[in-house]
């Protein structure tokens, strides 16, 4: 299992020049992410109109940090005209052409996988049944398989809660939509953690049923922020995940920006290193787990079992190290990103907005 975030959480780094792609890579790399998930729209509102230049820059600066992009999601977000379940059959074409395009971007940018959520653009529109819908938005999916076998990439179906939508509001409506298309293999379920959390069934349990089914997953909180920010548990979601030998994505999915990107960002990944293991340590994770669920990769410690950092990581702990020509930086160590006590120098989390080692405020990374 790798992890990846979701590239629109740091929209607000815009500038008049446009989304900044390449600070965003060196730096989502840089804390311990592996891949990222693009929002068609930080791109262009039409991905018709990103062009061929645009699109090779966008896959080369990923490969440059070493960094996979994903795939595609927001699918439909900011755009005009389309629908998926309209039964106006030209609406329907035209949907299905801009999938299309969608698929070839995703392609261009070297990923495999696109989200299909868009809620506003499923809805089911006066007069329109619920099997009715299905047939419109299997009619719409089906012309898109053969691209989508030509250029190797699938899409992931979105269940989403009945505060977003009254179509496919459940796994199990979902997989009926997938089984009516009759292309698992290109067309599957996608699961997200604040829509299961809607649904009568534990997300242990939706993750153990339907696990012929879905090929990737987004880690968010009910408060909309990111795993680690609420009360929900994601060590039996974990455990469930491990239990089906899922591999695939883990993808931190945020919808409340308040925190800051960077908080989002470092915090989300510091508490799932809980559960997923750094790929990059040598040691593969093991030595990584004490009582408090400490994480020395993800902290920027070298590893106390086998002395190894990964790619990304210092040599040694500023804090727990320190020397006179090494200061803590907004790298180092912050104990306020945990919810437990450094295991090797015994600092604690701290609830101040500033660290009481470095003085740096965590959020902003400023003095």
């Amino acid at each position: 299992m790798k992890l990846a975030i979701c590239n629109e959480t740091f929209e607000s780094w815009s500038t008049a020049a446009g989304f900044p792609f390449e600070r965003v890579f060196e730096y989502v790399r840089r804390i311990g992410y592996e891949g990222i998930e693009i929002a068609p729209f930080t791109i262009a509102d039409d991905a018709r109109l990103v062009s061929a230049a645009k699109r090779i820059e966008i896959r080369q600066l990923a490969k440059q940090h070493g960094l996979t992009i994903t795939g595609l999601h927001w699918l439909l977000a900011r755009t005009d005209g389309y629908y998926l379940t309209s039964p106006d059959a030209a609406v329907r074409q035209k949907t299905t052409d801009y999938f299309l395009e969608l698929t070839r971007l995703c392609a261009d940018l070297g990923g495999k996988f696109m989200v299909l959520g868009s809620p506003k653009q499923r809805n089911l529109l006066p007069g329109v049944s619920k099997e009715q819908a299905l047939d419109y938005a299997a009619d719409v999916l089906q012309q898109v398989l053969p691209l989508l076998e030509k250029c190797d990439v699938q899409i992931a179906i979105e269940p989403l809660s009945t505060k977003e939508t009254d179509f496919l509001t459940t796994a199990a409506e979902t997989v009926e939509l997938i089984r009516k298309i009759g292309a698992p293999h290109r067309i599957a379920l996608h699961l997200d953690c604040k829509a299961m959390c809607a649904e009568s069934t534990p997300i242990p349990e939706l993750i153990r049923q339907n696990r012929e089914h879905f090929i990737y997953f987004h880690v968010n909180d009910p408060n909309l922020q990111g795993p680690g920010f609420g009360e929900l548990q994601f060590g039996p979601i974990f455990d469930a995940l491990r239990e089906i030998q899922y591999k695939g994505w883990a993808s931190v999915e945020v919808f409340d920006y308040s925190p800051g990107p960077e908080l989002l960002a470092e915090k989300s990944i510091h508490y799932l290193r809980k559960f997923v293991p750094s790929s990059a340590c040598p040691c593969n994770g093991n030595h990584h787990r004490s009582s408090s669920g400490f994480h020395p990769c993800a902290s920027r410690h070298s590893c106390s079992v086998c002395g190894e950092t990964s790619a990304f990581e210092q040599e040694n702990c500023e804090f727990c190290n320190p020397n006179e020509e090494s200061k803590p930086s907004a790298a180092t160590f912050r104990p306020e990103l945990f919810d437990s006590e450094c295991p090797a120098c015994g600092a604690k989390p701290s609830e101040k907005p500033f660290c009481p080692i470095c003085g740096k405020n965590y959020q902003h990374g400023n003095s």
